[in-house]
C-alpha cells in the first residue's frame, strides 16, 4: 500500500451512479514478477458523451469514459460493508463525494483513482 509523504492537493469527485466491485487480497504474476494486492472496493462509473453527427452516416458518434474509484480496505468484510453501504446510494443516484488524487491509467487500459472512504452525511459535502 502506498504511503503519502506529503499532501498539498486533492481532488473532490461527485459520483451519482455506478456499481461496486470487491477485490479480495491475493497475488498475481505480472511481467514475470509476483505482485501482492490488498482488499479493495472499486466504484465503477461511466460517462457517455455524444459527439457530432457524421455527415456520411447521419449517426452521432458516442464516447464512453469509465473511471474506477478504488477504496482500500483492511479486510474482505470491511469491503463488503462498504459495498453494501454504497450500492443502494448509487442505485438511487444519490451523490457520493470522494476525495482523492489524480486518476492513472493501469496496464490493462482502465483508469483508476484511489480515494478515501466518503463520509456519508449531508454535512460532509
Amino acid at each position: 500500500m502506498a504511503l503519502i509523504i506529503q499532501k498539498q492537493f486533492s481532488l473532490n469527485y461527485e459520483v451519482t451512479g455506478g456499481f461496486c466491485r470487491i477485490t479480495k487480497a491475493g497475488t498475481m504474476v505480472a511481467d514475470g514478477q509476483t505482485v501482492n494486492y490488498g482488499n479493495s472496493v472499486r466504484v465503477v462509473t461511466t460517462n457517455i458523451i455524444e459527439g457530432d453527427i457524421d455527415p456520411d452516416t447521419g449517426v452521432a458518434s458516442t464516447k464512453q469514459e469509465i473511471l474506477n474509484f478504488k477504496i482500500l480496505c483492511q479486510t474482505p468484510q470491511e469491503a463488503g460493508q462498504i459495498a453494501n453501504t454504497l450500492n443502494p446510494l448509487l442505485a438511487k443516484h444519490e451523490p457520493i463525494y470522494f476525495n482523492g488524487g489524480l486518476p492513472s491509467r493501469k496496464k490493462d487500459g482502465s483508469i483508476e483513482v484511489v480515494v478515501e472512504m466518503p463520509k456519508l452525511t449531508k454535512a460532509s459535502k
